[in-house]
């Protein structure tokens, strides 16, 4: 099989410190497991010097603020898809977007085993920025490796087989942490 006869579909994940970068509402999909991308949704331009049917930008986002008391903080953590900046190259198989809904739906299944972390964590006022840096970044770790498990274990789709084992296999895996699914929440902060 000659290169340009390949199938590459490339994945890029995105991490978003709290507040550090604003992506204007617009150019946003949340997850949202009652709705699925449409090919409409990938609004970028393609690269010619990238050997891909699509490129999807996703990633997720944490901001948090503390109550009046301070003895919590509301926290946000939200997967999102960035429309401007994914794209396909007019290759537009329902099978291809079903390999691209599965990298959010990796990208939202990190996001919530984030939210259980913070969830299961001993925060105090002196220590909660940290820890929840280091959160973040361990959930960022864990999401860029499962997304390229994926994307090696289907053959970057390719492998219709091990393509359908994966999407079925993370959707479970989303049912199973549906406790996580909001994506706003308290924690209780000790002095």
């Amino acid at each position: 099989m000659n290169n340009s006869s390949k199938l590459i579909v490339v994945t890029i994940a995105l991490f978003i410190a709290a507040f550090t970068v604003v992506i204007p509402e617009r150019n946003i999909v949340n997850h949202d497991n009652n709705i699925k991308l449409k090919w409409k949704d990938f609004q970028g331009t393609p690269d010619p010097n990238v050997n891909a049917r699509a490129i999807s930008y996703v990633g997720f986002q944490m901001g948090y603020k503390g109550t009046a008391r301070q003895d919590s903080l509301i926290i946000v953590v939200e997967a999102f898809f960035d429309r401007t900046t994914s794209w396909h190259n007019g290759d537009t198989t329902a099978y291809i977007l079903s390999h691209e809904q599965t990298h959010f739906d990796i990208t939202e299944l990190y996001s919530r085993k984030l939210k259980q972390s913070i969830q299961g964590a001993t925060l105090t006022y002196k220590n909660y920025q940290p820890v929840l840096r280091e959160l973040e970044k361990n959930a960022l770790k864990a999401m860029n490796t499962a997304d390229s498990i994926y994307d090696l274990a289907t053959d970057f789709s390719r492998l219709n087989d091990k393509q359908a084992e994966w999407n079925t296999n993370i959707q479970k895996d989303l049912a199973n942490m549906v406790v996580f699914a909001a994506d706003t929440f308290k924690v209780p902060v000790k002095f």
